[in-house]
């Protein structure tokens, strides 16, 4: 091979690695809703989801694309730290999860920071985590809850809802997205859950509009809670958030 053929080589190298670096990128974008390293994240993980984890997702054509002036919420029961890993995993559009300050382990700032999930602290009466939810709706956005306000304990029950999503709901009107997460049980530790093989199951069951419904905040928090119990067959759990804070 003479030098010529060496030097054609090379450049044909460099345009093909420069053209599968530019197709990645567009797709790594078009998988994080814009957001290039979320969707080389979403790649990475792939296999772990789909092969280790198991993970099969139902009913996601039934998810609908967020009002511009409503917006919408994803709400979802607790099963492990994996919950949302699955679900933005799967979902084309960029949530803004809210989570509890204690369950954001600082190992994963970087995470929290790139998903801009909104910090909630239950000791604390600070509304700005409330306000700026308001303002993702208004404004179309995706906002992602799990109103249990922590993980499930026992396994496979449906805890008390907080009060808050009925009351984000009464005041947008915003489309909720109903699911339910089943087939993980929590870790002993926040990543204990994550070196597990599963067969997680996230499943949309219901797609609700309140705008013309006369419900109240309280009764709009019931009663996403008493469907998620019709849907999944869990028990309903009795004891609330600040009343397990309190046993533990």
């Amino acid at each position: 091979m003479d030098a010529i053929q060496i030097s054609l080589l090379a450049i044909f190298g460099v345009l093909a690695l420069g053209v599968g670096c530019w197709l990645l990128i567009g797709h790594a974008r078009s998988r994080g809703a814009g957001d290039g390293v979320l969707g080389l994240l979403k790649i990475a993980v792939a296999p772990l989801i789909k092969i280790y984890w198991g993970s099969r997702f139902l009913g996601w054509e039934r998810i609908p694309e967020p009002d511009p002036d409503r917006g919408l919420i994803i709400v979802c029961n607790h099963t492990s730290g994996l919950d949302p890993v699955l679900i933005e995993w799967r979902c084309s559009l960029k949530i803004r999860w809210m989570m509890s300050r204690e369950m954001m382990v600082p190992l994963l700032g970087f995470l929290w920071r790139r998903l801009r999930v909104l910090p909630i602290d239950f000791a604390s009466r600070d509304r700005r985590a409330f306000d700026q939810s308001l303002e993702i709706l208004r404004t179309g956005g995706i906002l992602g809850i799990f109103p249990e306000g922590r993980i499930a304990r026992p396994p496979e029950v449906i805890q008390p809802f907080l009060p808050g999503i009925g009351l984000l709901v009464a005041k947008t009107q915003a489309t909720v997205v109903l699911m339910h997460s089943r087939g993980i049980r929590p870790g002993r530790t926040t990543f204990g859950v994550l070196i597990r093989p599963w067969r997680a199951r996230i499943e949309v069951v219901d797609v609700i509009e309140y705008g013309d419904s006369e419900l109240k905040a309280r009764a709009i928090t019931a009663d996403l809670r008493q469907r998620l119990h019709q849907a999944s067959g869990w028990p309903l759990e009795s004891i609330s958030v600040e009343d397990a804070r309190q046993r533990d």
